[in-house]
């Protein structure tokens, strides 16, 4: 993984300065298109593309996404007990930035990244800066991440980190909001409960992420890193998936979270593609539940 961790010092100045900020960004690859948001989330600022993705890898995409449909949910949170947030779409149509991030696209070429990055904020007492990359190469189906959380004070600090989603892949398919949920290990995936093959993880390559199975907690879907950290398995539903890590930092210090959005489909057998192609003309999109805000 590449580290920007030299991006600190200057993201308040060079930065500002000389990239252009992001009002929107969507980037087309042979396996993927992503929106990215000015919080740095995933989703583009105005809903029209979440993840969407090709099995064959010729940059065609049909009505799957796996983000967009009913209350868009892909977020990140940042704590220091007691005090926490989160920022991105967290199950409403209105962007969440607490953090006051910035986010430019610094891509080059056939390689997509987005380059996040805030000034000093204070979360439970604590004095923090956060940096993020979120690149992937055109012809790859893996969403890399980069994070890098930087303790300015003067006095150490544990910090809770979270990220997560809701799979909706079947929606716009089907209908169905509910995904079979796996934890194994480091991973932790949604993936199509209808048969379509259609599947998103969340791999941890730090070592040290609690992989969860998540729903909604106090009225709202669970977006605290705290309770994350717990590694909650709701199992099989309309669930979130999520990885959280807990990082002690000393004063002017940071540490770098790695992991991935891993995309795919399984290959479904030509019986299944019958007895699907013969449904759909019955199957009725339902509303999803709404949940509270």
């Amino acid at each position: 993984m590449k580290k920007f961790i030299c991006y600190v010092a200057m993201a308040s100045c060079l930065l500002f300065l000389f990239l252009p900020r992001a009002e929107a960004i969507v980037w087309s690859g042979d396996y993927l298109k992503v929106g990215v948001n000015d919080a740095g989330g995933l989703m583009d600022n105005s809903l029209t593309v979440g993840i969407q993705f090709d099995r064959l890898g010729t940059g065609t995409y049909g009505a799957a996404d796996f983000l967009l449909p009913g209350n868009p949910f892909e977020f990140y949170s940042i704590g220091v007990s007691p005090a926490w947030d989160n920022a991105g779409f967290d199950g409403a149509a209105v962007l969440s930035n607490p953090f006051t991030a910035t986010t430019v696209d610094i891509s080059s070429g056939t390689d997509f990244l987005a380059l996040t990055y805030t000034g000093t904020f204070t979360l439970g007492g604590a004095s923090l800066s956060y940096i993020q990359q979120v690149y992937f190469a055109k012809n790859s189906p893996i969403i890399n991440f980069s994070v890098d959380i930087l303790n300015q004070g003067n006095s150490p600090v544990a910090v809770a980190y979270a990220r997560g989603l809701d799979p909706d892949q079947d929606v716009n398919i089907n209908g169905t909001f509910a995904t079979n949920n796996t934890i194994a290990g480091n991973t932790v995936t949604g993936m199509s409960s209808t048969g379509t093959g259609l599947f998103i993880s969340i791999v941890d390559l730090t070592g040290s992420g609690v992989p969860g199975i998540a729903g909604p907690w106090g009225g709202a879907w669970d977006t605290n890193p705290f309770n994350l950290l717990l590694g909650p398995n709701l199992g099989n539903g309309d669930y979130s998936i999520n990885m959280a890590w807990l990082m002690e930092l000393a004063p002017n210090t940071s540490k770098e979270i790695d992991f991935q959005y891993n995309v795919g489909q399984v290959p479904i057998p030509p019986s299944c593609l019958l007895v699907f192609s013969g449904l759909l003309p019955f199957i009725r999109l339902r509303k999803k539940r709404l949940i509270a805000a």
